[in-house]
């Protein structure tokens, strides 16, 4: 298996692979947050995890805000958890300079996951 969960869609932006130790979300690495907060894993999660093991990718990248030298991420935890279930050590993400364009482009994800997930495991706000 790759190291690397490779994403589908690029949105205009440029993907990069980027080292899950070196994502931070609450001032410590994400690989640390999962294994201390332990997230809940819900059907979609599964549904997740088998779209992986199935096609070898994720369709959405994952939105990082750099600040100063950090690559910060504070959205939901689902594509990393499955990254880290799996055994990835890297994932590919978009890496932005502003809030806006991180919030930007979290629309338009959340818009197309529609498109990925079964009706029954969407969120209310996807469902739309």
């Amino acid at each position: 298996m790759s190291q690397n969960l490779t994403a589908k869609n690029n949105f205009g932006y440029t993907v990069e692979p980027i080292q899950l130790t070196d994502i931070i979300t609450r001032d410590i690495d994400i690989v640390d947050y999962i294994e201390d907060n332990k997230p809940a894993r819900f059907p979609r999660f599964y549904y997740l995890c088998y779209q992986i093991k199935l096609n070898g990718f994720i369709y959405n990248p994952l939105p990082l805000l750099r600040v100063d030298n950090t690559l910060r991420y504070q959205g939901g935890m689902l594509r990393l958890t499955a990254c880290i279930e799996l055994g990835y050590h890297s994932i590919d993400s978009i890496v932005l300079n502003s809030k806006e364009e991180v919030k930007d482009l979290v629309k338009r994800q959340q818009m197309m996951t529609r498109e990925y997930f079964p009706k029954h495991i969407l969120e209310p706000t996807e469902k739309i």
